[in-house]
């Protein structure tokens, strides 16, 4: 039961917060051409949100969903839920926008996972890719001092793994800082 409801809820409230924010349930007047399209890699502009009338409502909500999934993430070990996680996160991205201190610890939480010494096996590197895509849409749709917050934890996750690597670690290290070279080039 609690499977099926982690996945509905992943896959759908992102609808269910677009229509409260910007949709007929804003309680502002939409025309429906005029709906306010969210786009997984562009920005949302924090004005629009503040204005929904339900936003006060909407933003407790928004904390405890994000603060869930992060716990979730930060605790999971198994490499196909944490992909499938991370994946469902790319439509709440751009609602981070007003709540910077949940995307700070959500960066933090995803360049962890990007950097992770714990699985360096073929499955955990979907993992690597997600927690790097998550990084990027952070990077893309945060306000400007955030692009910076980006690069230096992705710079610092990558020389920080880098640094402990060992002649005898060589075989299974090398592919995983080359990964994560190209990730950040």
């Amino acid at each position: 039961v609690f499977d099926g409801l982690m996945v509905l809820a992943l896959q759908n409230c992102h609808a269910e917060f677009h229509y409260h924010l910007f949709g007929k349930g804003s309680g502002q007047k939409v025309e429906e051409e005029e709906d306010v399209e969210v786009d997984e890699n562009k920005p949302l502009n924090p004005k629009h949100i503040a204005k929904a009338k339900h936003w006060n409502e909407i933003k407790k909500i928004l904390l405890s969903f994000f603060r869930s999934t992060l716990h979730l993430l930060s605790e999971v070990k198994e490499p196909n839920l944490l992909k499938f996680v991370l994946q469902s996160l790319s439509k709440y991205t751009p609602y981070l926008t007003p709540l910077p201190t949940i995307a700070k610890t959500f960066l933090k939480t995803c360049t962890s996972l990007w950097s992770s010494s714990s699985d360096t096996s073929e499955k955990y590197q979907s993992v690597r890719l997600q927690a790097f895509l998550r990084i990027r849409q952070l990077a893309i749709t945060q306000p400007f001092p955030f692009v910076e917050s980006t690069l230096k934890s992705s710079y610092l996750a990558y020389a920080n793994r880098a640094k402990f690597g060992t002649a005898s670690s060589l075989t299974t290290l090398l592919p995983t800082l080359t990964f994560m070279g190209n990730c950040i080039v």
